[in-house]
């Protein structure tokens, strides 16, 4: 909370316990011996993740990646949820903590050089301060502003010819509303839990790989496919954040980019052929099996079918980075295909992920607060309150603060159900490991 020096209540133990320090992050490597549900890997190591997978299909385990590692493990509930080991969530806290640290504390200066989805929530285990919300936003939005302008005047260096190679084709495909078009990418109900959907994915993984690499085959493009995971963290704050009412069933089939590829094309010429196959996968396509026999993958015995294309050409995404997302159903289960134009990738970087994380935290004015109010405007009766360190509270307020019975859901999945007094948990409650 931004707004009166509140904080996200802490859930008890687990990262909370004490850690060691001077530990670093993998980043998808793993010291295990075991394979890891790389953030960036290509056919070597889809080859390791595939058989592992199918290890542990056969044996009847579940396919979470670690969050520090990306190790294949089970633990999707309890203190260590989201985490191979306890060592592993002890590394993953030391690591950021530490980062935290190497600036001095000082968030209001270096917040570019941290990880947005830690330090917005666990900044007080670093014994650091979260500064004003009037303070930070401004430097969020300056750094915003001169990305999109940098993404600008490259796209400009292209000849209007090749930049109507893209411009002609709509933001959002097929016709529909954006709501219309996510609900055409709901997950089937074989894939409704987090458990399930990891399962399920996991089985399309090499055939979505082989898709993506026949399309940058036929595009000619240079550089391999890259293939990546989304970690269990994501999964969570996102539909706590955009479907709380699936959340609270424990239903997370509107994550529809678990599983997905990267290719990256030289020129937007290579990225108009791509969507004009994509375009011939939809729904209302005449004869998509033609299309599959045309590009040899008809022989996969696979169903595609491309459910949404976004084209952020049209319109870029906070920030001003422009690429092609396509959600690709196959055999039943949608996952995602990336298609970058490689002169702004590279300007990306890689600390492009991070930074957007930073610009969609602050691109709202404040914390977001839906329900009753009183007569200056403060909170207070029931409502909904999302704070910009993630996570959602349902409950009673009074005088600006939580106060009364409610229910607070963190990012990372947890829950707690119980009384509140002055903006903390006060008296009897219950927590809620995520599941």
């Amino acid at each position: 909370n931004f707004q009166g020096g509140g904080k996200c209540p802490p859930p008890p133990g687990g990262p909370f316990a004490p850690v060691a320090m001077g530990c670093g992050s993998s980043h998808g490597k793993s010291g295990t011996g075991r394979t890891a549900a790389s953030r960036r890997g290509g056919q070597q190591e889809l080859r390791v993740f595939v058989k592992v997978a199918r290890r542990r299909l056969a044996s009847q385990e579940s396919l979470i990646p670690c969050e520090q590692s990306g190790v294949l493990h089970g633990n999707w509930s309890g203190p260590v949820r989201g985490f191979c080991s306890q060592a592993a969530m002890q590394d993953y806290y030391a690591f950021h903590v530490q980062r935290i640290k190497d600036v001095d504390s000082d968030i209001l200066k270096n917040w570019h050089k941290l990880d947005p989805d830690f330090t917005l929530q666990y900044f007080s285990i670093a014994g650091a301060a979260m500064p004003p919300f009037r303070k930070l936003q401004p430097r969020v939005h300056h750094a915003m502003k001169k990305s999109d302008a940098n993404y600008q005047n490259e796209f400009a260096h292209l000849s209007w010819e090749e930049r109507s190679k893209v411009h002609h084709f709509e933001a959002l495909w097929p016709v529909g509303t954006p709501e219309e078009l996510k609900e055409c990418c709901l997950q089937p109900q074989d894939a409704t839990t987090m458990r399930l959907t990891y399962a399920m994915g996991a089985t399309r993984l090499d055939i979505l790989y082989k898709f993506s690499k026949v399309l940058a085959r036929h595009a000619g493009a240079f550089r391999p496919v890259e293939w990546s995971v989304k970690r269990p963290w994501r999964l969570w704050r996102k539909t706590i954040e955009q479907f709380p009412e699936e959340f609270a069933d424990h239903d997370f089939r509107h994550c529809c980019d678990v599983f997905r590829t990267s290719i990256v094309l030289e020129n937007l010429g290579q990225i108009e052929q791509v969507l004009d196959i994509l375009e011939s996968l939809g729904r209302d396509a005449y004869d998509r099996d033609a299309v599959l026999q045309r590009l040899g993958l008809k022989e996969t015995g696979a169903v595609f079918l491309v459910e949404r294309i976004k084209n952020r050409f049209v319109e870029p995404c906070l920030g001003g980075y422009m690429d092609v997302i396509a959600n690709v159903r196959i055999n039943g289960y949608v996952t995602e295909v990336q298609l970058h134009l490689q002169r702004l990738l590279e300007i990306k970087g890689d600390t492009g992920r991070s930074m957007y994380k930073w610009f969609r935290s602050f691109s709202r004015k404040s914390n977001q607060y839906a329900g009753d109010k009183s007569e200056d405007g403060r909170m207070h009766g029931a409502g909904t309150y999302y704070p910009l360190c993630g996570g959602r509270y349902d409950g009673e307020f009074q005088g600006g603060k939580r106060h009364g019975e409610g229910t607070f859901y963190y990012p990372n999945g947890d829950r707690y159900e119980g009384h509140f007094e002055d903006g903390r948990k006060h008296g009897k409650g219950t927590y809620s490991y995520a599941s």
